[in-house]
């Protein structure tokens, strides 16, 4: 096999550690009978977003340097991973549709895209397939699962873009303000019953997460020193997880629901508190190392990263149908650990295989992006 990735141990701990909070995430979504309460969902909602903010910020962290250097090559790959994961996101909605029918016979699969249906079902006949591709890749739609790899796949087109733009200090500012903009305007465009306007563009959502996440690396890597100091010893532990407490209580302690609809300000601090929850689960990393039992999996997931969302999401839509003999925490706590399970044995099997097998590797490499 060719030689690995460089790879960064404590970007792989954050990581994983998101992808264990997304399958929570996930399965509070899939089982709303379980309802563990509102105050998990706003504690567990920040790791889809936090993904795509560490992904462009590992991106960064990791290309940069290697596109100021040589820009055509680096350029040429992002296009063509982000070009393949649409890919393997328009592929997988399909098997995944057909393998539900083989698996569940005589079942109503199409439950869980009830709303995405009966929004496309309100076209007029001659405009429903661009408005599924508009609802798909611009909007966001219910008709559709794995919906992060889209947002993803478009970070990765526009990421040689936004490299040269935040190469020069104007552009680095520019940028951030941007970003900022999108942001603000997120929450602060309304209709005329006071709903926000683009409160459903998802992809907008977490692309423009995404370019911050770009300009939060390019930031790390100027003050990487910095960043080092801070990570030594507990004051630094403390601190971000000092700021993660008080930025949550300003957040959701109030009135979530009621912030969320009127202040303009909303994504600012949610954007905020996401990039002081990745500093906290950072500074985690120096404890963490020290366990091996916590480690491993992690950074197994974290090298699987995309095999690990895509199969969380695959096995939750099997497990979603069976009467389960529980309900609330209990229900929520067993489907969690299940998915957990399942999808840990799928990852150290393909992992196994990729090391025995060299047709096992080149098809996992020339798949996923």
């Amino acid at each position: 096999m060719t030689k690995s990735k460089k790879r960064i141990e404590s970007f792989d701990f954050v990581r994983g550690m998101l992808l264990v909070f997304m399958t929570m995430a996930h399965v509070e979504f899939a089982f709303p009978e379980v309802n563990p309460g509102d105050e998990l969902y706003y504690v567990l909602r920040f790791a889809q977003r936090g993904f795509v903010l560490l992904a462009a910020f590992s991106l960064t962290y990791l290309s940069y340097n290697a596109w100021s250097e040589n820009p055509a090559p680096v350029r040429q790959r992002l296009i063509q991973r982000s070009l393949k994961l649409l890919g393997v996101f328009i592929v997988l909605n399909v098997v995944t549709m057909v393998a539900l029918m083989l698996l569940r016979p005589g079942q109503d699969i199409l439950s869980f895209y009830t709303k995405g249906i009966a929004r496309i079902e309100e076209v007029t006949a001659e405009w429903s397939y661009l408005r599924i591709v508009y609802e798909v890749f611009v909007v966001r739609s219910a008709f559709v699962s794995y919906d992060i790899l889209v947002p993803i796949a478009y970070m990765l087109f526009v990421a040689p873009f936004v490299f040269k733009l935040i190469s020069r200090n104007s552009g680095l500012i520019c940028t951030i303000i941007f970003v900022f903009g999108v942001l603000f305007l997120l929450n602060f465009l309304k209709d005329e019953k006071g709903h926000r306007i683009l409160k459903a563009y998802y992809n907008l959502d977490l692309l423009t997460y995404g370019i911050g996440g770009m300009v939060g690396g390019l930031l790390a890597m100027r003050y990487r020193e910095s960043l080092h100091t801070f990570r030594q010893g507990w004051t630094g532990l403390l601190a971000s997880a000092c700021l993660t407490a008080v930025i949550y209580i300003v957040l959701f302690c109030s009135n979530p629901d009621e912030f969320r609809r009127t202040s303009s300000f909303y994504q600012w601090f949610h954007l905020l508190w996401l990039s002081v929850i990745l500093l906290f689960l950072y500074q985690l990393h120096q404890i963490g190392r020290r366990t091996s039992f916590v480690m491993k999996p992690l950074l197994l997931f974290s090298r699987y990263s995309l095999v690990v969302y895509i199969l969380q999401v695959f096995f939750l839509k099997l497990l979603m149908r069976p009467p389960y003999p529980m309900e609330g925490w209990p229900l929520y706590i067993f489907v969690t650990l299940l998915n957990l399970c399942i999808v840990w044995t799928c990852v150290i099997s393909l992992d196994f295989g990729r090391k025995r097998f060299l047709l096992v590797d080149k098809i996992f490499r020339a798949v996923f992006p």
